[in-house]
């Protein structure tokens, strides 16, 4: 089951991040969390949000190639297009497939 996740979530992600780049670079979490930036500079891992703007954004682009008979897209055409089921309560009918609502509800 999918369930969006909201800004809290986002916040204890990055702090869940943060704890865990800090174990592997061996520093404690207090500076870990002081030199976030910079542990994750090192490593080459993205901040939270920036990762999931680069998922969405290569989403999009392989969405964008894919044949008009791809099942994802006709997925998506039938959700949209649904009375029947609700669409609100997927991620389909939030508009994950759509780039600009995700960066305006998650303000990323």
């Amino acid at each position: 089951m999918f369930a969006l996740l909201k800004i809290e979530d986002f916040k204890k992600l990055e702090i869940l991040q943060q704890d865990s780049l800090s174990w592997v670079v061996g520093t404690s979490n207090k500076n870990g969390r002081k030199y976030h930036r910079l542990i994750k500079s090192l490593t080459g891992i993205e901040p939270i949000k920036d990762r999931f703007k680069t998922l969405l954004i290569k989403f999009d682009i392989n969405l964008s190639k894919v044949d008009d008979q791809n099942p994802l897209k006709l997925l998506i055409l039938f959700y949209e297009n649904s009375t029947h089921f609700k669409p609100n309560k997927s991620l389909i009918g939030k508009g994950i497939h759509k780039y600009i609502f995700i960066i305006e509800k998650y303000q990323l």
